[in-house]
């Protein structure tokens, strides 16, 4: 039941941090940033606003002394997010749709590497 339960504020808290990460990626698309530019910031934002929701709300184990290896989970979900596009927008033309089809198995990378490497043993 507890696992049940663990499982619903994930993906409630996922939800929010994936609306506030895609808001913010439209966003200073919409400003007309640089793609990858845009995508580092809303990476960085993702990483603060996510780094809280998650440590405190998901896992219950908040300290600061974690945001580094935290912020290197997103540097790698960063990397293989720039690859996806590069091999998406080719086949889809709006860049809108294509950060969009990305939100789930990204997400899902950043929680499996949060859990697995950030938070480990948190939930014991």
């Amino acid at each position: 039941m507890k696992d049940k339960k663990k499982l619903i504020i994930f993906f409630v808290i996922a939800g929010i941090n994936t609306v506030f990460g895609y808001l913010l990626f439209a966003l200073l698309i919409y400003l007309n940033l640089n793609l990858y530019l845009a995508i580092a910031l809303a990476m960085i934002g993702g990483i603060i606003f996510n780094f809280n929701t998650y440590g405190r709300l998901v896992f219950k184990s908040f300290g600061w002394h974690k945001i580094f290896s935290f912020a290197l989970v997103y540097g790698l979900t960063y990397l293989v997010n720039i690859v996806m596009i590069q091999i998406l927008k080719n086949v889809i033309s709006s860049i809108y749709f294509v950060q969009l089809i990305l939100v789930v198995p990204i997400g899902l990378m950043v929680y499996f590497l949060n859990k697995r490497f950030v938070f480990k043993g948190a939930e014991k």
